[in-house]
């Protein structure tokens, strides 16, 4: 029971960090992103796995940027 509510809390996070790249793309670049794409990018960055195929654009990062998605990575990695 215990290791799938850990899978479930992991999945809800890496749900978080899908919704907060789509907005991050939208709100910054102007960039349309949907959903399948966003979640594929929040468990290849969770998993240090890092393939370089959907990132996040240099020109749209600011300093809290540098703070909040590493963040939300490494609390993702800990699950």
């Amino acid at each position: 029971f215990a290791s799938m509510a850990w899978g479930f809390i992991y999945y809800g996070w890496m749900v978080c960090i899908a919704f907060q790249t789509i907005n991050w793309k939208e709100n910054r670049l102007d960039i349309d992103m949907n959903m399948r794409d966003a979640y594929w990018f929040s468990f290849i960055s969770t998993t240090t796995v890092g393939l370089g195929d959907i990132f996040l654009e240099p020109e749209g990062i600011t300093g809290s940027d540098v703070v909040i998605f590493p963040f939300m990575f490494l609390i993702g990695f800990t699950f």
